[in-house]
């Protein structure tokens, strides 16, 4: 079968490790140059070709061959290096001793069959433990590596301060928060809890950016806070708790007190309360009667 797995051997001469892949992706190297290599990792390959470049000098032991390539091993070729390589690859090309590889175009059943190939595959790896630790581990080393030194963005430290500065920059700029920019677009982006409530306001005959916001920034003494919706001529905030976003009570109070500091009022909903009609009208009615006497 064209794309039945076939075993190999790593052409680098310290590994020769036995692994797999596919039989049309060995196909279709061999078709373009029956001389390829095959290796088992990216490590191989670089590790392989400057050692079997290396001792294709016959002047060269192969010790010394093994010392100078593992001494290059992870370090870039210089400008002058690199022009000599574009330059020789460009001349091979055109006298036609270099072919370019081309992927053919796949069609549908092709893909699918690949695709099929690949989760039997994966199903066998996941089968052998050791398999999949021998071969997952390096990814999992480089990972690591990087979210500890290449990564800074990843390092507790730079995370914090990040947050930090974020806050600030938000708490003088409010007009830049994504809260302000999309309750002022066009079509405000509303949650799933907030979409009700949306709804009975205006049944209920207030009209938005006129009587109501959406996503409306308070600013009190020592910080700023967003309002679901917010009616500020009446200094009115309804907020629609989601049951995951919303389970720390201690944190929501601390935030009606503080709203409550500067006269503003907090009505919340959970999304029991939301999902009733009749017990969100009556939960309106009950905190927006104010208005109706100021609107009269």
């Amino acid at each position: 079968m064209k794309m039945a797995p076939i075993q190999l051997t790593c052409a680098n001469p310290e590994c020769g490790r036995q692994f797999t892949i596919l039989r049309c992706i060995w196909r279709a190297h061999i078709k373009y140059n029956s001389n390829a290599r095959f290796f088992c990792s990216r490590s191989c390959a670089n590790k392989g070709h400057s050692l079997l470049m290396s001792m294709a000098n016959v002047s060269m032991r192969p010790d010394v061959a093994k010392r100078i390539s593992l001494g290059k091993l992870g370090k870039r070729h210089s400008e002058e290096h690199r022009r000599n390589l574009s330059e020789t690859r460009k001349r091979l090309f055109r006298e036609g001793k270099l072919k370019p590889y081309i992927q053919p175009p796949l069609s549908v059943e092709r893909r699918q069959k690949i695709r099929e190939a690949m989760k039997a595959w994966w199903v066998d790896l996941k089968n052998d433990p050791d398999r999949l630790a021998r071969q997952t581990e390096p990814y999992r080393a480089i990972c690591r590596r990087r979210d500890l030194t290449n990564n800074p963005s990843k390092r507790p430290e730079v995370r914090a301060k990040a947050s930090v500065n974020m806050k600030r920059r938000y708490k003088e700029h409010p007009e830049l928060h994504p809260n302000h920019i999309l309750s002022h677009s066009r079509q405000s982006l509303r949650k799933q809890t907030e979409q009700p409530v949306y709804n009975a306001l205006l049944d209920m005959g207030y009209k938005y950016q006129e009587d109501f916001f959406h996503n409306y920034h308070v600013r009190t003494a020592n910080d700023g806070y967003w309002c679901d919706f917010g009616f500020p001529k009446f200094k009115l905030d309804i907020e629609c708790d989601g049951s995951f976003w919303h389970q720390d009570k201690v944190r929501d109070g601390a935030r009606d007190q503080a709203l409550l500091t500067i006269g503003w009022k907090t009505l919340r909903l959970d999304e029991h309360e939301i999902g009733s009609r009749v017990t969100l009208s009556k939960r309106l009615l009950e905190f927006l009667p104010m208005l109706g006497k100021v609107l009269a």
